[in-house]
């Protein structure tokens, strides 16, 4: 295909190749940008989610919060306790 095209042609196709290049190195950078941000906004997510998992833990271990739920109550949030925990170690060593 290359081989049948005449002079302009080939301008022509290196200049919509170039183009094309440089429209996919921006779009390459412009995903750094976005991964960047989501990075950092995960991180803040996680330090919420860790101060609002120890706030809970702190509630849970009080004698009127214990004294007012049922045991399963109490189990289910330990449950999730234990899922944030885990979400949060997992997350911490990817970096």
């Amino acid at each position: 295909m290359i081989d049948n095209l005449d002079l302009v042609g080939m301008v022509e196709l290196s200049n919509h190749l170039s183009d094309s290049l440089n429209l996919y190195y921006r779009d390459i950078n412009d995903i750094d940008i976005m991964i960047e941000q989501l990075n950092r906004k995960k991180k803040e997510v996680l330090k919420r989610m860790e101060s609002s998992s120890n706030s809970l833990r702190l509630l849970t271990k009080t004698k009127v919060f214990k004294d007012g739920v049922t045991t399963q109550y109490q189990n289910g949030l330990t449950s999730v306790l234990d899922e944030v925990d885990s979400l949060i170690k997992s997350q911490s060593l990817k970096g």
